[in-house]
């Protein structure tokens, strides 16, 4: 390990000055585990690449000369920016993988303070199941390695933070979109256009800033789907288009992958819950695979609860505006991940990028459920507090 390495842990560590508004001895032990359990995945991750495939030798070692060619967004920038940092500081394959998680453990301190925000303004402290969401091991893995997904959990997690009080935080919100654009273009533009459908709908906004942010977010769609068109050779306002697109993107990726897994080419309701759910013990597939099915039983618990309570979801979604954003943003990426290109590996990396939104939802959805079951115990004491004593008179 280098510099550049050693920044990257300590980068990582200033996060911890984003987690919360306020600190206790426990946040920070809190906190301080979580990073080091973050670190030691980065390192166990690069331990799998020595043996196994993967896109992080693409980034630092370059194989196809992408750093010689013309610049462009995506795969390319991570490229330029990993092949300009060594050029500039130099640095080992193990030391990238420890300035990327630092990305990621921003966005993890992120997640912790829009739930710790979410608690406050509910009235709420803090539940243990919380405490579990913040150690399901997909999150740790994948935004601990060189490349395009910690950064883009970082972004994601802003754009949710940045809701609890979009009128404070636009200029984050802003900053977010700026990330996905570098490494994900569509990820933005779907941020965007689900802010603007959060605007238009629903409660939680004043119409003066409503009227503000409708009127900014215009011009950025505008060069976003522009952007977004020239970069994929596509129309988004033909059908047609889109659907050749993804069938193009489909094709090439089946053929590529050998479609070994059957799911390329199966109906959307397969892809859905491949996506959501597998694997799950059957058919894991190794140690990480096995892990994930744990993960993958949390997220039917996390489903069954939110089906359960679609009543308060529903109210909350006309009545908050960050429940809003985030059911828009996480509908929306849920489809656009299911319908394009996609095997179970490939799944369980890119959901990590609604794995924010999806929380904030869960989120509300269990402490407004709590409240309720408390208030619930509340009333039924005090009628058999009252009972009793008419009782015993």
């Amino acid at each position: 390990m280098t510099f550049v390495g050693f920044a990257g842990i300590v980068l990582g560590l200033l996060a911890a000055l984003w987690m919360s508004s306020s600190y206790t001895n426990r946040k920070i032990g809190f906190f301080a585990l979580i990073a080091s359990m973050h670190v030691v995945t980065a390192v166990i991750y690069y331990q799998y690449v020595q043996t196994n495939d993967a896109d992080t030798k693409l980034y630092y070692f370059d194989p196809y000369g992408f750093y010689f060619l013309d610049f462009s967004l995506g795969t390319t920038f991570v490229v330029y920016f990993v092949q300009w940092m060594r050029v500039l500081m130099g640095g080992s394959y193990l030391d990238y993988f420890l300035l990327f998680q630092a990305f990621g453990l921003w966005g993890i301190a992120l997640l912790i303070r829009t739930l710790e925000e979410l608690a406050e303004v509910l009235g709420q402290h803090w539940p243990p199941i919380f405490t579990i969401m913040m150690f399901m091991p997909g999150m740790y893995f994948w935004t601990s390695a060189i490349g395009k997904d910690a950064p883009l959990f970082l972004a994601c997690a802003m754009v949710l933070w940045s809701t609890m009080a979009i009128s404070r935080r636009w200029v984050w919100f802003g900053l977010a979109i700026a990330i996905m654009v570098l490494f994900r273009l569509h990820v933005a533009l779907v941020a965007v256009a689900a802010l603007a459908l959060t605007l238009m709908t629903g409660r939680g906004i004043s119409p003066t800033l409503r009227a503000l942010l409708i009127v900014a977010i215009i011009p950025v769609l505008y060069v976003l789907v522009g952007t977004v068109q020239s970069s994929l050779k596509l129309d988004l306002a033909s059908v047609g288009s889109v659907a050749n697109y993804v069938e193009l993107q489909t094709t090439t990726f089946a053929t590529a992958a050998g479609d070994a897994e059957g799911l390329v080419t199966r109906a959307f309701p397969v892809r859905l819950i491949s996506l959501l759910y597998l694997p799950i013990f059957i058919g894991a597939g190794g140690l990480f695979g096995f892990v994930a099915s744990f993960q993958n039983v949390f997220m039917l618990y996390v489903s069954s609860v939110l089906v359960r309570e679609s009543r308060s979801w529903r109210a909350m979604f006309r009545q908050s505006f960050p429940v809003r954003f985030a059911t828009i943003f996480l509908i929306a990426m849920i489809a656009m991940l299911t319908v394009m290109y996609y095997n179970i590996g490939l799944g369980l990396r890119q959901r990590e990028m609604f794995t924010p939104a999806l929380y904030l939802v869960f989120g509300a959805v269990y402490l407004v459920r709590s409240a309720r079951r408390a208030a619930e115990l509340a009333t039924a004491d005090g009628i058999n507090e009252t009972h009793w004593i008419e009782t015993s008179r």
